[in-house]
């Protein structure tokens, strides 16, 4: 399967990952589409619970990040980044960190977390850096925890994940895997690709699919 990316997105973050490739340039897209050029990248399947599975091509979040992509969604009025900060707002406004456990090739965890997310792509939410060393054909997923931290915490560590300078705080795992489960005793909100998939996860499993798709670039 071949894929043409017209880069008209909200945040366009998975095109960061592809050389030359800028947001909004219809005519670059539609050049690129018609082209031979291809680049074998990764794919990420999710599935909630005993739902079908699902694909994503740049970042899957549970928790936090896929309260903002809710939030975002909400947001008509607003472009780019924008969205993301206002939805960061709303979203601590009402997000509360539950106990999560995420087991992840051979390793786990449980401990309350904002979130859980795992990216082929580099960036999410239109400028935020949360996996800066992420690959899209090394046939894995970078995986990024983030510990419960106060609000105030929250805030002044915002500008550290627009940066992607934010892997060396004690409360943030990073990993790179291949496999994932996350399970919660509370309901979770899940996010792909920006399209919130469930509002009310209590179990979420991911793998990789190393090649799976052509991107014409």
């Amino acid at each position: 399967m071949q894929l043409g990316v017209i880069p008209l997105g909200t945040g366009s973050d998975f095109i960061k990952a592809l050389d030359g490739v800028e947001a909004n340039d219809i005519h670059g897209g539609v050049r690129r589409a018609v082209g031979e050029r291809i680049r074998a990248v990764d794919l990420g399947r999710v599935r909630v619970g005993d739902d079908a599975p699902r694909f994503f091509i740049n970042a899957l979040g549970v928790g936090l990040d896929a309260q903002v992509a809710a939030e975002s969604l909400k947001l008509t009025k607003l472009k780019g980044l924008a969205v993301y900060l206002v939805a960061i707002i709303r979203a601590l406004a009402n997000y509360k960190a539950h106990p999560m456990t995420v087991e992840y090739d051979g390793s786990r965890i449980h401990r309350r977390l904002l979130f859980a997310s795992s990216a082929n792509g580099r960036c999410q939410g239109g400028g935020f850096w949360l996996t800066p060393d992420a690959l899209i054909d090394d046939g894995l997923l970078d995986l990024c925890m983030i510990d419960k931290m106060r609000l105030d915490e929250i805030i002044r560590y915002i500008p550290k994940l627009m940066e992607g300078t934010h892997v060396g705080l004690k409360q943030v795992t990073i990993a790179r895997v291949r496999n994932i489960s996350i399970t919660c005793a509370a309901p979770m909100p899940v996010a792909t690709d920006g399209e919130v998939i469930a509002t009310d996860a209590l179990s979420v499993t991911v793998e990789t699919l190393p090649g799976a798709i052509d991107v014409l670039v």
